[in-house]
């Protein structure tokens, strides 16, 4: 039901659905302007069933209200596992409601919320605590280098995360080397998104360094980061000795 306009007055529907049905496992409702309202009314639900584990939201303006009722319906429903809110206007706030409601969720999508630096600072705590997100996105959040070192502070102690999507994040040379220094010694994450981050061909050799000593990575995505000829080469240098790699995505590089 992805990106057909249903508005409150669907989401009011799905939620007299959902009320009484015993099925379905998963629900898509994406793009459909639900807002707030609509949140609620799907918040509402989620309270009393116990058969779905993955929801979509994402792109429905439900804002920091609409994630104050999803944050509640999270709280008393532990079979959801997946949740995905990202491009909702949630900021900071918003943000820090979901978070502190993450109990059972192992899944959680949450780029293009606005949440900055600050929002950084929350991801890392809550990395610090939480013991079952293994994919986290926080795509395009205006998280800059400030932001990167708290995140990946945290992950220096977490044992969960296997995935982390971070593009479209302005990190930059200093902070992909941060992200660099902590996955030399992280042997849980095995995916990472840094497309789209400003990397150049200095951040590029941090990665490299990386690569030459972690043992866990298999796939990294690097994508739109203006790398060059020298970055190319700090790449191919450390694949010579890195055994684990198995996809590199480096499109619309120089």
């Amino acid at each position: 039901m992805t990106g057909n306009e249903l508005g409150k007055e669907g989401a009011h529907y799905i939620y007299q659905f959902l009320k009484s049905n015993s099925t379905v496992t998963s629900i898509h409702i994406g793009g459909n302007e639900i807002g707030p309202e609509g949140a609620k009314f799907i918040s509402e639900s989620l309270k009393s069933n116990s058969t779905i584990t993955s929801i979509d939201l994402k792109w429905n303006a439900i804002g920091k209200e609409g994630a104050q009722f999803m944050a509640e319906s999270l709280k008393s429903n532990p079979k959801i596992t997946s949740i995905d809110l990202k491009y909702n206007e949630m900021g900071y706030e918003g943000t820090q409601l979901i978070l502190e409601s993450l109990s059972t969720v192992t899944s959680i999508y949450l780029g293009g919320n606005q949440m900055g630096n600050e929002g950084a600072k929350l991801i890392s705590q809550f990395l610090k605590n939480n013991s079952t997100v293994t994919l986290l996105d926080i795509t395009e959040n205006d998280i800059g280098k400030e932001g990167i070192q708290f995140i990946f502070d945290a992950l220096k102690s977490n044992s969960t995360i296997t995935s982390i999507d971070l593009k479209y994040n302005d990190i930059g040379t200093e902070g992909t080397q941060f992200i660099s220094e902590c996955l030399k010694a992280n042997s849980t994450v095995t995916s990472i998104d840094l497309s789209n981050c400003g990397i150049g061909n200095e951040g590029t050799q941090f990665i490299s360094e990386c690569l030459k000593l972690n043992t866990t990575i298999n796939s990294i995505k690097l994508g739109g980061n203006g790398i060059g000829k020298e970055g190319a080469q700090f790449l191919a240098e450390c694949l010579k000795s890195n055994s684990t790699l198995t996809s590199l995505h480096l499109k619309e590089n120089e």
